[in-house]
């Protein structure tokens, strides 16, 4: 649509009746949603100004207070990258398009449609990038994981992890709160109770692996290597984790492998035992090429057939059906391991 059609934005006026401000509302929002010439028009700064005040966005029928944010979501949008907005005001707004998006919750409710228009506009354009913004940030992702439900489309979905990439490209450092945020929902009970939450987490993760890299490579460090991570909420569930985002994506723990091969030959027993019982599960996956991929963590692993500490040693076996099942090209180096056929035996 071009600059000439803005000039039939209906105007808008706190003293027109309620059905008549929805109307005009609507109106304004099919014209700006159809505007896709850059830069911003001459009519909309009075619109813009407008919908910033108390009386639409504090309205009270929730279609009048939808149809202003997405309204103001279009302004962003159209305006984009210099919004009619000073950053207290956008700071404003943010926290209100997240608490707007409750919505989508209800796919049955009367209002659903707006929390659509309102997520697709919001997936087109980076909002959420302001400085200052960490709580609503956090808000915005426990939103999504929340209220994601099995009978979301795929749009639905793909805009929330849009939305989502977004933030995580965009601003200065991802908190640890915000990683943990993520990450939770790929762990147990969330993986089980939780699915579509579990499901929205691999998914973004997948989408946005090369912005959260740093981030979760940074976390490994600090838990594995500095202990600096006791602000973290999944810190102690660090081997989980591991096995967890290997399944999703195995180039998020490229740094993260070195270090498990230093804990492999820790003096500490219980710290052995923990990370071969990670590794075990590790190289048993159906799909795995660790041990093709990492020639040098294999090896090391296979020295645990030998460890000092029994449980040690059981564990290295207690997955050796999988290895062959799976991977048989790996024989010829489980058998040579002293003790594996009688292990083998007993775990059979």
């Amino acid at each position: 649509m071009s600059r000439s059609a803005l000039r039939d934005l209906p105007a808008i006026k706190e003293d027109l009746q309620e059905g008549e401000l929805e109307k005009r509302l609507k109106t304004c929002l099919k014209i700006l949603i159809d505007f896709e010439d850059e830069g911003f028009p001459e009519p909309l700064p009075t619109l813009a100004s407008s919908l910033l005040r108390p009386f639409y966005y504090q309205h009270r029928s929730k279609t009048i207070r939808m149809l202003t944010l997405c309204l103001i979501a279009e302004v962003f949008r159209i305006s984009f990258p210099n919004p009619p907005y000073s950053n207290q005001e956008q700071q404003m707004v943010l926290p209100m398009f997240v608490s707007s998006l409750q919505v989508l919750e209800e796919p049955g409710a009367s209002s659903y449609v707006y929390g659509c228009t309102l997520l697709e506009t919001l997936s087109t354009v980076s909002v959420f990038s302001l400085d200052g913004c960490a709580d609503t940030l956090s808000d915005l992702f426990k939103l999504f994981f929340t209220i994601v439900r099995p009978d979301h489309s795929t749009k639905v979905r793909q805009c929330m992890i849009h939305v989502m990439s977004s933030v995580v490209q965009e601003v200065s450092c991802v908190s640890q709160e915000l990683l943990d945020l993520i990450l939770i929902n790929i762990l147990e009970p969330a993986k089980s109770e939780m699915t579509s939450s579990y499901a929205l987490a691999v998914d973004f993760i997948r989408a946005a692996s090369t912005h959260l890299e740093p981030y979760i490579q940074l976390f490994f460090n600090n838990t594995l290597v500095t202990g600096k991570s006791s602000e973290s909420e999944v810190a102690d569930r660090i081997y989980d984790l591991i096995l967890e985002l290997y399944g999703i994506d195995p180039s998020l723990l490229l740094s993260v492998l070195s270090q498990l091969e230093y804990k492999l030959k820790s003096t500490d027993s219980d710290e052995r035992l923990q990370v071969t019982q990670l590794l075990a599960k590790m190289f048993a996956l159906k799909d795995s090429k660790l041990a093709f991929e990492n020639k040098t963590l294999w090896f090391c692993f296979l020295g645990r057939f030998s460890d000092v500490s029994s449980d040690v040693r059981a564990e290295c076996v207690k997955h050796s059906k999988y290895y062959l099942a799976y991977h048989p090209d790996l024989s010829g180096d489980l058998s040579s391991m002293k003790g594996f056929m009688t292990l083998r035996k007993v775990f059979a």
